[in-house]
């Protein structure tokens, strides 16, 4: 009975691998353009699989590029909470961490229209600023997040902002403390470091209420 049940069980994986590859990765990505069509608990497990497959290095960038662009259209149309939520972020890092930049310049899509990213988003980009292969983009990255300091009005989106700024602050530090034995190249130098931090301080004191004890006071 074992043995059935663990060929079973191994079956039902060897099956799941289908269900993520081809024709069926096409037709949950128009379900994720129409939001609504699938259940939570279908896209839990779609979304579980999906990670697998890009962590596993098995998905060409054109499908990683789709995969990512439809994500963050469906994070802007839902707005998943809970656990649903923390498995697109999975998604977002395991694409982000063969393409980072893939991930961070979906940060700046639709700014011209004054509308805030994903809170997912903000988040993804503040852990991904954390590892490998950013620093060419930490420069223009903390531009637009300096767009988005003034946009933000609500606690939840200062707080996710202030989670992406930490990571990009983390990481521009670290750099240049490497200086010339660094072995990525920012795409900003020490001056406009530090023009940056000085914008950046004078927006979180101007527009935000930082004196209230709350969350985002204390980040």
């Amino acid at each position: 009975m074992f043995v059935v049940m663990a060929a079973s069980s191994e079956t039902r994986e060897r099956d799941l691998e289908c269900d993520v590859s081809g024709e069926t990765i096409r037709n949950f990505m128009e379900a994720l353009q129409a939001a609504g069509q699938l259940s939570a608990d279908n896209i839990l497990q779609t979304l579980k699989l999906l990670e697998v497959k890009v962590l596993n290095n098995r998905m060409t960038t054109s499908s990683r590029q789709k995969v990512t662009d439809t994500l963050v259209d469906y994070l802007r149309a839902v707005k998943p909470e809970g656990e649903l939520e923390e498995m697109c972020v999975s998604v977002l890092m395991a694409l982000g961490s063969q393409s980072p930049e893939m991930v961070i310049v979906k940060l700046w899509d639709r700014l011209h229209l004054h509308d805030l990213p994903p809170r997912s988003l903000l988040v993804t980009v503040g852990k991904l600023s954390l590892g490998q292969g950013v620093a060419p983009y930490l420069g223009a990255t903390w531009e637009h997040i300096l767009c988005l300091l003034r946009m933000a009005q609500e606690e939840d989106d200062m707080l996710a902002i202030c989670q992406a700024l930490s990571g990009l602050v983390i990481s521009t530090r670290k750099h240049l403390d490497l200086g010339s034995k660094d072995d990525e190249v920012m795409d900003i130098t020490p001056e406009a470091v530090s023009i940056k931090a000085y914008h950046t301080l004078r927006i979180l004191f101007n527009h935000w209420s930082l004196k209230n004890k709350n969350k985002v006071g204390w980040e």
